[in-house]
Order: C-alpha cells, then structure tokens, then sequence
C-alpha cells in the first residue's frame, strides 16, 4: 500500500460541449496505514492553496487517481470544491447529502452522496445575477455505478431571507446542463440541455450543518429530485458541508 501514490487532481471539460475531462495535478500523497500491521489499508492527505485571482468564485471537480501497483481513476470518487470571496447579497456552499427519498428518472441511489458546490450573487451594479452551481449525482443503473454532473448556465432569479447573523434561508433557480461524467476520459456520453435547476439552502447556526435541495426540470417533466415529497423537493440535512446566505 505505501508504494501507491495516490494524486488528487482537478478534472475540467477539455471543450463547451463536455467531450472529455482534462486533468490538472494538484497533489501526490503516498498513503500513510491507518494501522502498521496491516499493509492493505491506508489514508491518504493534502493540503492545496487555490488561488481565484479577481474571481470572486470558482468551484473545483476533485477527482483521485492512483497508479503503479495498482490503478484507479473513477468519477464515482469525485467531489466538489467551492472557494468564494465572501461579501453581502450572496449565498455561497458546498458539502454532500445523502440520498434517502430522491426521484425522477435520474434519482440518486438511496445510501450514495449527491455532492454540491454554488455560488450564486448581484454584480456590483445589482441588477445582474452571476454565479455558478455544480452538482454530482451517482446511482445504480443495472448493476453499474453511473455519475452524472449538472452545471448551470445561467442564472434566472435569486431569493434571500436573512433571519439572524447566523441564521438565513435562500432559493434561486439556473438553466443547467446534465452530463454522464461516469468515465472521465469520455465524459459527455449523455448531454442534456436543461429547461430549469431549483436549489434551495437554509443556512444553520455554528456548529451544526445546513439545510438543502436540488430539483431538475425539462420543461415540465421532473427530472431529478433530491428529496421528493410526492408533490415537491423538500429541504434535507446535509450529510457535511458549510453553507452561507450573507
């Protein structure tokens, strides 16, 4: 296990139209055993400065791939990585939840992680929304293991209700762009243009996770929920992650 170097890296669509993914390294790390008498099982760590120069947000796809005595490079390991510039009329997070009641034709798999990144604000001018949203879905499909990634495009209306310093609810609504990113060298094998992306988030006090949801529409048929009542998506308590309504 100690001669498997494991390399976390960012994974970028090589083209508009989401051909394949590129990868950019960003780390090696030689596994460390998590116990010494046993060579078979081993963790691995690093620690990355990411620099977003004017930006005032960029999300990161963060993917590891191992080589050398043994070899894996799979999607379905992939999560997601928000850096924002935090300042007012903006909400901003990221973590996991994990999928219990999702719906639609693309549900997650009760038990695996949806993993999420947004950012979602005013420009200076406040009259136009900017921001970003990317999600990562995986489910069983016959047996095999699929992951699907939904970006936005563009985003349409943005709600804020800030009931404390601490505390806060927000729901905006994006066009997005479904892709099946299960084999990353040839992400894009499913591309869909969506009609409309629904995310809602309520932000908790320090100290305790916050609240989400996700809901895709084509036009009016449901395409993913993921926390379906039966007549809408609901808000869920993330498995891990930070969220911010400011």
């Amino acid at each position: 296990m100690t001669h498997l170097p494991a390399t976390f890296a960012t994974r970028e669509l090589a083209s508009s139209i989401g051909t394949q993914h590129s990868l950019h390294w960003l780390h090696e790390s030689p596994p460390v055993l998590v116990n010494p008498s046993d060579s078979k099982t081993g963790t691995v760590a690093c620690s990355v400065t990411f620099e977003i120069g004017s930006a005032d947000f960029k999300d990161y796809t963060v993917g590891i791939v191992a080589d050398n005595y043994y070899t894996r490079d799979n999607s379905f390991d992939d999560t997601v990585l928000m850096v924002s510039k935090l300042g007012t009329g903006m909400v901003t997070g990221g973590g996991y939840i994990v999928n219990q009641a999702s719906a639609g034709p693309l549900a997650g798999t009760v038990g695996a992680r949806t993993n999420f990144g947004f950012n979602v604000k005013n420009n200076k001018t406040g009259k136009n929304l900017q921001g970003h949203v990317n999600t990562i879905v995986r489910r069983l499909e016959s047996g095999v293991w699929k992951t699907y990634q939904i970006t936005t495009t563009a985003t349409d209306s943005l709600a804020e209700n800030i009931t404390s310093p601490t505390t806060g609810t927000a729901q905006f609504s994006t066009k997005a762009t479904l892709l099946d990113i299960t084999k990353p060298a040839r992400a894009g094998h499913r591309c869909q243009r969506l009609t409309a992306a629904n995310y809602g988030d309520r932000q908790r006090r320090a100290g305790q996770h916050g609240q989400g949801f996700v809901t895709l529409w084509y036009g009016s048929t449901l395409v993913y929920s993921s926390n379906w009542s039966g007549t809408k998506t609901i808000e869920q308590t993330l498995g891990g992650g930070n969220l911010q309504v400011r």
